[in-house]
């Protein structure tokens, strides 16, 4: 006679699940509030330490009016181009950190930067 052993979902799996999600919330919170942080200084041209990483803004400007076709084939395309000139530009900008070789590395070739300078 054989017994069949039944799987069970554990206490300490949705524990782990529970505890992981509340981790990765809060440290997406506070990546969101560092990133905003960071991206406030660098649209006002704040210096960035020299260091082991460096920052930077990746600006994408978009104007993309999708009903400029339509606009062209209903009002014609200098009637189009008006309305697109006189329309607001998006820009979206991402903060990039970019991680530089080690420390030493970094100093060696940031020393021979400075004396080829």
């Amino acid at each position: 006679m054989t017994t069949q052993q039944t799987v069970q979902i554990t206490q300490n799996n949705l524990v782990e699940i529970y505890e992981l999600r509340r981790e990765l919330a809060q440290k997406k919170k506070r990546v969101e509030d560092l990133e905003s942080y960071v991206k406030t200084l660098l649209i006002g041209k704040t210096p960035v330490e020299m260091g082991r990483f460096d920052a930077s803004l990746l600006t994408r400007t978009m104007h993309h009016p999708a009903w400029k076709q339509t606009v062209i084939e209903a009002m014609g395309r200098e009637y189009a181009e008006s309305v697109w000139r006189n329309s607001k530009t998006s820009i979206h900008s991402t903060v990039v950190i970019e991680e530089h070789g080690t420390l030493p590395l970094w100093n060696a070739v940031m020393g021979d930067f400075e004396s080829n300078g």
